[in-house]
């Protein structure tokens, strides 16, 4: 979606996917041109090709594609742009994209000539976190935290990290962002209840009300995926950590170059876990200054003219 966000205005967008379900084809048509449904659930792959123009862009963006799928759709004439965070295998792609801190030490395999745009300068972020990059942000008392365990938060850690956010009593507003697989919002409304209003619970909203709540916030709590790369943009503490094996190389980066917290397993960790990661920084035992310090000259706003120019030299 956020690659889709930058290169919009200057490419047409079409998103193709299995799902006919009303609420993701809806979501794909706010950021798109066109949402094509595959019709042929035994061989999906030949009907995409078969709808494949030589001149077509074609991103990939996710775990199941093989080598095959690539050899396809270039042999179609088309030009090709990989998503990756693993490193494995052989590429037969014009692009690959990795924007994980570590990507730029990785030795990819390669056929042709790939171009690898590799590392936080190319940082997959919507229009408002690029914005907000680009602004100063100065370190400020924690009166706010922020949190965003992303999808769907099958183990609920969103709700062990509410209650250790509601046991500080410096801490006067907690924003908690769900999505809409989140199948706990009884429970939460429940702690809602007893907080006196200082919890705000928000479903399913924009990039720039994402944003604004970062803006207010001092504090996130969140895995080491695309919202701790938007948390960053805007120049906060992030408490982070990993909640499935493909978040580690991120998490380890990120720690590296001092843009979060790393709090290790988010499914493991206890609740008193999260309270003593949160005493930690608004006791003052953490440097939030050098955090956002290190934010802000990691990410600076431009990854997003950076891909357009790669994509309009293809």
């Amino acid at each position: 979606m956020a690659l889709a966000d930058m290169l919009r205005e200057h490419f047409p967008i079409v998103f193709v996917t299995l799902s006919a379900e009303p609420k993701i084809v809806s979501m794909l048509q706010q950021a798109a041109q066109e949402v094509m449904v595959l019709k042929s659930a035994d061989h999906p792959e030949q009907d995409f090709l078969n709808r494949l123009q030589p001149k077509d862009i074609v991103v990939l963006d996710g775990y199941h594609f093989t080598e095959n799928n690539q050899k396809d759709i270039k042999n179609k004439g088309a030009q090709l742009v990989c998503i990756d965070d693993l490193n494995e295998g052989i590429f037969f792609a014009d692009v690959i994209i990795n924007t994980a801190q570590r990507a730029v030490d990785m030795h990819y395999k390669t056929k042709g000539n790939c171009r690898l745009l590799l590392g936080p300068s190319y940082a997959l972020l919507r229009k408002p976190f690029l914005e907000e990059a680009r602004k100063e942000r100065i370190s400020q008392a924690v009166s706010t935290v922020f949190i965003n365990m992303g999808g769907g938060d099958a183990h609920n850690i969103t709700l062990k990290a509410l209650k250790a956010a509601s046991q500080l009593t410096t801490i006067r507003t907690i924003h908690v962002v769900t999505g809409a697989a989140y199948l706990y919002r009884e429970v939460l409304h429940e702690v809602m209840a007893e907080s006196s209003g200082r919890i705000v619970l928000h479903e399913d909203i924009s990039a720039s009300e994402v944003r604004d709540l970062l803006v207010a916030s001092q504090v996130i709590i969140c895995p080491s995926s695309g919202i701790a790369l938007e948390a960053a943009s805007v120049g906060l503490v992030i408490l982070s950590g990993y909640t499935a094996a493909n978040q580690l190389e991120a998490l380890k980066g990120l720690e590296a170059a001092n843009i979060i917290l790393n709090m290790g397993d988010l499914i493991q960790l206890k609740e008193e876990g999260f309270v003593r990661h949160l005493m930690e920084i608004v006791n003052g035992s953490v440097n939030n200054a050098a955090f956002i310090a290190a934010q802000k000259q990691l990410i600076d706003g431009l990854s997003g003219d950076r891909i357009l120019k790669v994509f309009q030299e293809l």
